[in-house]
């Protein structure tokens, strides 16, 4: 059922990591109100820890595509990630209510309903597309040219469209943008395999400019900020950065992702035990710290952020709570991976929907493998 870690790809498990890190910090800054009501040299630092969390996202997709368009469908892997999510979403709602955290009952029936009511919505939008995933291999049956037309179209409908107007986030936006990734990591596999790719440049320069594009948006929200009493003009200057930076579908984040992404897929790390096996919690670990009724109090009760905003140690303090809160996640992850979930995957519920699911999807199974 689980990927072993020595066979796991340490070069992608590292950037998984990094992925996490960011969207830690992300959520930090933003959901914590850190990113607002710092100041100075504070919020250079909260703006460029946490303003890539988004980013991210296209990170974690394109790293869970490139493996996703290869790999024969199991639906037992969509039940076990569901699995997870529904493990931690009803258990950290539950010790919440216990422990007298503010739970409204719209929140407490989401908690068991995780994905349909996309109380965690990375979760709830990834799982979509894993379901669609078998139909959207068909992609593949098409010529490279044909592949590389639809992909310009989709770019330009996608991609430059959101750039070019009003940020939209919601779950059809979501799901959309990662079907447009799976069947971009179509053709760029393709076109991998082929040796015909024209991104032949040294691994080097994509993650220069990955980081440069992601740099400069930073840097011009940063100057926004700082001097918008003076310039009012720049406030909608940094509204826009802001969009570009929240957007994983606008082309400037995007861009900087995929440059990212090509650095670590071009580089041949070797198998790494401690890296493989920090990765493979990386996904519990973002369920954990997003939980609805949770993720407030872990900022604010937890962390105490609230007293820090100002303090000149806040760089450090940052710091210290993304990494206490990976760790701490892949520590609960593990214990769950060993203690709890063999129950669930050798359950007779999960059994039956496994046989369920494999009979719905066997034609279409057959036919991708013909």
């Amino acid at each position: 059922m689980s990927v072993r870690t020595d066979k796991r790809e340490s070069n992608f498990e590292l950037l998984r990591i990094i992925a996490m890190l960011l969207i830690i910090a992300g959520h930090f800054v933003t959901q914590s109100g850190a990113l607002e009501a710092t100041t100075g040299i504070n919020h250079w630092f909260a703006a460029s820890v946490g303003m890539g969390h988004r980013m991210a996202v296209n990170l974690f997709v394109l790293i869970g595509t490139w493996f996703m368009v290869d790999l024969d469908f199991k639906p037992s892997r969509i039940i076990r990630l569901y699995g997870t999510v529904w493990f931690y979403s009803v258990l950290i709602t539950l010790i919440c209510k216990v422990c007298k955290v503010p739970v409204s009952m719209e929140e407490f029936v989401s908690a068991f309903f995780p994905v349909i009511r996309r109380a965690v919505w990375f979760a709830s939008v990834y799982i979509g597309l894993m379901l669609l995933s078998p139909f959207l291999r068909k992609f593949r049956l098409l010529t490279l040219e044909i592949q590389r037309k639809a992909i310009i179209v989709l770019f330009l409908l996608v991609c430059v469209e959101c750039t070019l107007s009003t940020f939209m986030d919601t779950y059809l936006c979501a799901l959309t943008w990662f079907i447009f990734l799976y069947l971009f990591m179509c053709y760029h596999k393709e076109c991998v395999k082929r040796d015909c790719s024209i991104l032949k440049w040294n691994k080097i320069w994509y993650l220069l400019i990955g980081v440069a594009v992601y740099a400069a948006m930073i840097a011009a929200e940063g100057i926004c900020y700082t001097f918008a009493d003076r310039v009012p003009v720049l406030s909608m200057g940094r509204s826009l950065v802001i969009q570009y930076l929240s957007d994983y579908k606008s082309i400037p984040n995007f861009l900087s992702a995929f440059c990212i992404f090509l650095f670590f897929e071009n580089w041949r790390m070797r198998k790494i035990r401690l890296i493989n096996v920090f990765a493979g919690a990386t996904f519990g670990v973002y369920v954990i710290h997003q939980i609805p009724v949770f993720y407030m109090f872990l900022w604010k009760n937890l962390c105490d952020c609230d007293s820090w905003i100002n303090d000149r140690m806040f760089p450090l303090y940052t710091l210290a709570v993304i990494f206490c809160v990976f760790v701490a996640g892949v520590v609960i992850d593990q214990i769950r991976t060993v203690v709890f979930e063999p129950f669930w995957l050798h359950s007779p519920l999960f059994r039956w929907i496994n046989r369920k699911m494999d009979r719905f999807y066997q034609s279409v199974n057959q036919d991708n493998n013909k």
